[in-house]
């Protein structure tokens, strides 16, 4: 079954993915006007349980715009799942959502909807972010892909797609 190559191939290479559930496509393409069935929180908890073997860590189903449907989310996987997600605090929320999951200790927080803004905000966002917490919490840059903005924080971790434009274009 070719829906099922990814996980093959990771078997096949002894290795294990952090999976994201793609709210920065869906999102990214409701802007430009194209219909996406969102995934429901129920179908992204079975194929994390399914695929258990090959997923070392998996992101929460966010809501880019909606902090309480995220954090809905964020609890029934918890519940459901019994592996605690990685919470997702985006850009165009308070800094005081985001003192909530620091106080809550979570191993890594990952902060994302920074796309969607200008880089001006970015910046005013990350700066107070890390004059705010510093070195309370690990944070995972999501699409972050300007480098200088990464080089200049204490990033735990980070990823991008930017990479790929040379490919894509």
């Amino acid at each position: 079954d070719t829906a099922e190559r990814w996980k093959q191939k990771l078997l096949e290479l002894g290795l294990k993915c952090v999976l994201d559930s793609g709210e920065f496509s869906r999102y990214n393409a409701e802007l430009k006007g194209k219909r996406i069935k969102p995934i429901t929180v129920e179908d992204y908890a079975q194929f994390v349980m399914r695929h258990s073997d090959v997923i070392y860590q998996y992101f929460t189903l966010d809501k880019i715009g909606d902090p309480e449907v995220t954090k809905r989310n964020f609890e029934y996987l918890e519940r459901v799942v019994r592996k605690k997600p990685i919470p997702i605090w985006h850009v165009q929320n308070s800094l005081d959502l985001l003192q909530e999951l620091v106080d809550a200790e979570h191993e890594v927080i990952a902060i994302g909807g920074s796309r969607f803004v200008s880089r001006q905000k970015r910046e005013a966002v990350f700066d107070a972010i890390f004059q705010r917490f510093g070195d309370r919490a690990n944070f995972h840059a999501l699409g972050l892909g300007a480098t200088d903005l990464l080089l200049r924080h204490n990033w735990f971790s980070a990823d991008a797609s930017t990479w790929l434009n040379g490919r894509i274009f």
